[in-house]
């Protein structure tokens, strides 16, 4: 195959043939593949992205229906979301995808409490400022990051000093 790999999101929690006599693995949700070759109508060959150890990024065979293709161009856009499941909810979203793509630095963007994980209801949505956007070396195959300043007006109890681990944004 030439170029760019295809890219592919699992559509449910698989089990992948290991490739060279390899054991097989099963794969959750949502995890981000790069095609290496198409074995037949059936079967593809591909390598996780998401994969650490480094040790699993090794080349497995997945069925083609338990993929999606994945825009290669928006990819970097959901290797930080975590769940790796809430990826195919932004996916499902082509205006969200196309906002996060056009986002700039000095944007203000509205932060969302998440009320799914147990957080406080009485949280509502929050300005900030997009202060940084893109990757940071330290963190491998991390995708596209933002930086955000909470507006301090609105909300006291957290400044960002536009650092991470040292590395400043």
């Amino acid at each position: 195959m030439s170029g760019e790999p295809a890219a592919y999101i699992l559509l449910y929690n698989d089990v992948a043939g290991g490739y060279s006599n390899k054991l097989d693995k099963t794969f959750r949700l949502g995890e981000i593949f790069h095609q290496v070759e198409s074995m037949n109508d059936v079967l593809v060959l591909v390598k996780c992205v998401d994969a650490l150890p480094e040790a699993d990024k090794d080349l497995w065979l997945l069925r083609k229906q338990s993929l999606r293709p994945v825009d290669k161009a928006f990819e970097e856009y959901l290797l930080p979301v975590q769940p790796f499941a809430d990826r195919l909810e932004l996916l499902d979203n082509s205006e969200l995808c196309q906002a996060l793509k056009n986002l700039a630095k000095g944007d203000v963007v509205f932060v969302l409490p998440n009320t799914s994980q147990g957080h406080s209801h009485s949280l509502t949505d929050k300005p900030a400022i997009v202060k940084y956007k893109g990757p940071i070396p330290e963190i491998e195959s991390a995708g596209i990051l933002f930086g955000l300043e909470l507006l301090v007006k609105y909300f006291v109890l957290c400044l960002s000093f536009g650092e991470y681990s040292n590395y400043h944004l």
